[in-house]
Formats: C-alpha cells, structure tokens, sequence
C-alpha cells in the first residue's frame, strides 16, 4: 500500500484518507478503489501534522524543495514513473541543507540532512566532484551514514536529486573541518561541532568533521557546582582557569604548554584533570592518557585547537618518544607528511594548552628513560606538585572526608560540561577582535609583572629568561581565569584566579629551581654522583703523603671541598649526555666553583702533599645539599588582588 503520509504505521493500522493513495493487490482480478483526492495544502498540512514535532522542519524542508515529478512516503521517495507501474520508493527521505565550500581547497560539497533507520536525523557532506565524477563514492557515503536504497536502478535518480536539490544563497556555508578558532577569527567550533559566529560576520560556517564530544547542562548548574567546589581548592581553580585560557592562545605568541601535575597520592589527581575538561565538551566517557604513539598523540592535540587537551596517567615507563613528543605538542602542527598519490598532506595546526598528571614528574621520567631533560623541554613540560591539605584539596566544602568530596564533584561534573566554554567565546567575540588584542595584551603585561614581583623574578635578567618565558603562560591563564569571573560565568570573587594561579606558579618555580633549567638538573645529577662516589676522593687531610690518583680515583677532598680532576670531569659529563663545560658553567652559576686563583683560571693547583701537584676544579661540598624543595614558603596560598 502506497501512502504519502509521513509517520510510521502500526501493523492493522487503516491507511491516511489522503491524496497520492494508492492501494497494490497481488491478485489482478482487485480492482483499484476510488480515491477523492484532497487539495494538496490540506494534504501536506495533514500530513506534517502526523509527524513527530523533532521531524516536522526536516519534512517541511523537503515539501519546498523536492521537485514535482516526486513524492514523498513514510518509506521515503518515489516518482510518477515508478506510480505507474505500480513501484514503491526507492530510497528513504532526505534532503540537502546547504552548499559549503573548504576555504584551503576550494572545493564544493553538498550537506545532505539523512532519515536514518533508527529514525535519527544525521549529515552526510558529499563531495561536488563525486556526484559527477565517482557516483559510487557518492552513493556509498550516503549510504555508510544511513541513507536506505530499496532500487540500485534508480542511483542516478537518487544523485540527480541531491545535485539538483534547490539551495538558497543563505545556505551556502564556509566548510571547517577543526575545532577551535576559525581563520578569519569572527567564529569558533566547539568539538560537539556547534558553530559559535560573531553577530554580523560576513561568512556562516559548518564542521566538517564529526562532532567528537557532547554538551551536557547548563551553565547555572556548571557554575553553581562545579565551579563552587574549586572555591578554595587551588589545584581546581587553576585547573579551570586554565580551561578558559585555551581559547585565547590565538590571540597570543605563547607555545603550546602542559601542565604536569604530580603526586604519589592517588586522591584527586584524574578529579582535578576532569574539572579542568568540564570548561568544554565531554568527549568521550573516559579520560584520554598519555599510552599511545607520538603520532596518536599529536593526532590528539591536532584535534584540540583552542580547547584543553587532558592527558592523565604519564607513566614511569613512558614511551622513549616522549621528549620529542613534548617538542612536537609546543611547535603546533604536524610533521609533513607525503601522500600516496604525490604531493604533500596538508599539515594540521593548532594554538592550546594540556593538562597532565601523573605519579611522577616528566624530570624524573625522562632521566629513567636515560635521557637528560633540555631547557627547552623544561619550558613546555610544567612539573606542578599535585599538594594540599587532603591530596589535592585544600577545602571540604562541608564534607568529612576527601572521599566524600570526590563524590560530590563527580556527582556535580556528570551533569554540566560545555556550558562555560561556550558562554567565555561568546564574550570573547561580542568584544570584538581588535578590543580583545587590546585588553589581553594589556592584562597579560599586568599579571606578568605581579607574577615576577611575587616570585621575586627581575626583568631583564638572562639567567632568569627561561623563567619569566613560562611566567607569561602563568599569566594567560590568570587572565583567562579573571575575565571569566567579571563575566559571571565562575561564581568566584574577583582576584581568586590570579591568587591560585601565584601559588601554583611558586611551586613550580620551587621545585624547578632559578637557574637555567639545563643546569639545574645538571647539578642535581652531579650532586647525585658525587653523594654516591664519595668515597673515590682521596683525603687531603691524611697524614703523609696523599695516595696519587689512579683510573678509580675522581679526586681528592677535605672538609670544604671537592677536587675534581680534568680527566673525571670528562668523564663524569659523558656519563650525564652533557658537555664538560656546561657543567662548569653549572658549577658557577649555583656558587659551587671556586676558582684558583692563578690569573683567571678555574682550575686549582693541589699542595705538595699531592705527588705532581695536579690541577683540578675546587667545588664546594655544599652541592651535596643542593636541591630546591618544592614546599618552599612560597608556596603558601596567597590572598586576593
């Protein structure tokens, strides 16, 4: 039985009485019963109205825009040739919803809108070309994505239809296929594939990729739960700051940074990296880690333009291409990459920040790895100490325990994710591009300098650049924080980012230490070796002749210094991957070398007692006390601006 109506009908249900009925006996001996037909107005206006409200637009769209010579059935379409001989319809409804356009390529697609067989409204983007040129292409993503084909004889009436399908020029979109800021900057794409645009902007956009995460509440329930319960847990408040903060790295020279957060405890640290995520779509139910490749790894971050990356559980035994990975994740695109019909992969890009945590800190990895952490490593990988009064939180909110805590947070997280990022954008593009520029410059310069006051950081200095480089990453994210609050998207009082994000800057800066990075872990690992192999330094204090050194011997030692031997240096900085002079400019730089005093020599000529009297590098036996400590009184939380 043929019927244009266009919900689905109950076994025993009687047909619609309306137009374009048409009643099929397999005995021909029936004869065909007569029908009145109804004016078409009324037919379409009763045939909408038997519709479920959720598809009514999708089967409006299709009534102004699918040509005469078709029709329409609760099994999808048919034609007057196919009415004639008695056919049913060939496949199952859609419709196209726009035309787009990739700004790189240049090429065409269509937007076709899919009934699917779970009765679901989905998009399938097909290409121009493939309409024409590869209908086999075409006709199997239609079908992959749910378009149901009852003749294979009428695939060229199906295509015809989609490249014919009437498209008004406010349809015709702008194809973005990554999430994040667009290029024009009058946009943004949430990974749930929501387009955000500025009031007025000249180009109307569409993901062209598929959505990968989910909106979930509202930005009252975020706001009046999650965001309450950061409210004097400095590790959360930070982490959501830094969550708002992603979003202005396009406006911004900074690199991408990860934040590393470490602890051996196990209370809270995944909670604090899923509060930090509820700022923007939930993808996915479990959280993304640091296992993989460092290829499907950068894939990751290549798909989290302008929205936190969260990466939990960095292991011990990490992959060796960690340190590498951390360049690739700073620099911003993909390698380059060949295709297999010539000619070069267009690289992917992207401006963010990741959030990380783990058991151990990234130093501590990657010298189990073998390697020595670089200072260029030490200004992407932030080692953060994941400390407070209960794991990682400083306040209960009421509860008794920290567990009771963690349940109340995941209680409040499973119902709000999306919200806030989606309101912190709208701000950002009703500010308009050049005002934006203008007051993040001029707030990032003031955080700065508060930040180098408090950590008692000078301007200017070169043995503090690698410091104040990642002072400003400090900064953004303190600025982010506080233009969400003087928004009313966080609930917090003024100054209440900024002063968390102080405290977290000092506990780095404690652990991490203020010399160059290179040469901090340089003297950390020598103080290491030498605490080991004391006892390979002969006593200048004995009594007669000294022993002369031999292939065991380092040096020698009494009870203010080491001597180093020239050849022990060489081979103490072959068995730390580094150069023997960097170690010496270690050496100085922390205040261990004292020279020799011979014109400016750095080398110290031993007394007689020392059969040659050689020289050798006189450093302080202090170095064996060296190392920052990460509960430095800084670290105390600080009050509001």
């Amino acid at each position: 039985m043929w019927i244009t109506s266009f919900s689905p009908r109950n076994p025993g249900e009687e047909p619609s009485d309306c137009t374009h009925q048409r009643h099929e006996s397999r005995a021909p001996f029936m004869k065909k019963p007569t029908v009145v037909p109804m004016p078409k107005a009324a037919t379409q206006a009763k045939f909408l109205a038997e519709q479920p409200e959720s598809l009514r637009d999708f089967y409006v769209a299709i009534l102004a825009g699918l040509p005469s010579q078709f029709k329409v059935s609760r099994d999808g379409f048919t034609e007057s040739r196919r009415e004639v001989l008695r056919l049913g319809a060939f496949c199952s409804p859609f419709r196209v919803k726009s035309l787009v356009e990739a700004p790189r390529s240049r090429h065409w697609s269509r937007v076709v809108e899919i009934l699917n067989p779970k009765g679901e409204l989905v998009d399938c983007i097909v290409a121009e070309g493939n309409l024409t040129g590869k209908p086999r292409d075409a006709i199997a993503a239609l079908s992959n994505r749910g378009l149901q084909v009852y003749d294979t004889d009428s695939i060229h009436a199906i295509l015809s239809l989609v490249r014919n399908w009437p498209v008004p020029p406010e349809a015709h979109l702008t194809l973005i296929e990554q999430v994040g800021w667009v290029p024009e900057r009058d946009a943004f794409i949430l990974t749930s594939g929501r387009v955000i645009t500025r009031k007025g902007a000249p180009s109307k956009y569409r993901f062209g990729d598929e959505p990968t995460a989910k909106e979930i509440g509202t930005l009252p329930q975020w706001r009046d739960q999650v965001a309450a319960l950061a409210v004097g847990n400095l590790n959360l408040l930070f982490g959501i700051s830094l969550g708002f903060s992603t979003a202005l790295m396009e406006f911004t020279e900074l690199d991408t940074s990860i934040f590393h957060f470490y602890a051996k405890t196990s209370r809270g640290k995944t909670r604090l990296l899923r509060t930090a995520l509820t700022v923007w779509p939930r993808a996915g139910v479990r959280e993304k880690t640091w296992a993989g490749t460092i290829n499907g790894l950068e894939a990751e971050i290549a798909k989290s333009h302008g929205i936190l990356l969260g990466l939990d559980e960095l292991r011990g035994d990490a992959t060796p291409d960690l340190p590498a990975l951390i360049y690739r994740f700073a620099n911003g695109s993909t390698k380059a990459r060949g295709r297999k019909e010539g000619g070069a992969q267009e690289r992917s890009t992207w401006r963010t920040g990741v959030i990380s945590t783990g058991e151990h800190s990234f130093v501590e990895i990657v010298s189990k790895l073998g390697g020595m952490p670089t200072g260029g490593q030490g200004v992407r990988m932030l080692d953060i100490p994941a400390t407070g009064a209960y794991g990682v939180f400083d306040a209960l909110h009421g509860c008794e325990t920290s567990d009771d805590l963690v349940v109340r947070l995941d209680g409040a997280i499973r119902k709000a994710w999306g919200a806030a990022g989606a309101a912190f954008v709208e701000n950002l593009l009703e500010m308009g591009e050049d005002a934006l520029q203008d007051a993040l410059d001029a707030d990032i310069r003031r955080h700065t300098l508060a930040l180098q006051q408090h950590l008692e950081v000078s301007p200017g200095d070169d043995r503090t650049a690698e410091i104040r480089r990642v002072i400003q990453s400090f900064a953004l994210v303190a600025t982010a924080g506080e233009w969400a609050t003087d928004w009313d998207l966080t609930g917090w009082v003024p100054g209440t980012a900024s002063a968390a994000v102080r405290t977290i800057a000092a506990r780095w800066l404690a652990g991490r230490g203020r010399l160059p990075f290179e040469q901090s872990e340089n003297l950390k690992k020598v103080r290491a070796y030498l605490a080991t192999n004391e006892q390979r330094f002969a006593a200048l204090n004995a009594k007669g002749r000294v022993t002369p050194p031999d292939e065991e011997r380092l040096g020698y030692q009494d009870e203010a210094f080491f001597y180093l031997l020239p050849p022990a240096l060489t081979n103490l900085a072959h068995a730390l991957d580094t150069q023997a002079n960097k170690l010496l400019e270690a050496f100085a730089e922390g205040g261990f070398l004292e020279k020799g005093g011979e014109s400016k020599s750095l080398q110290f000529r031993l007394p007689a007692s020392v059969p040659g009297r050689p020289r050798a590098y006189r450093l302080r036996r202090a170095i064996l006390d060296f190392e920052e400590d990460p509960q430095s009184p800084s670290d105390k939380p600080q009050g509001h601006e």
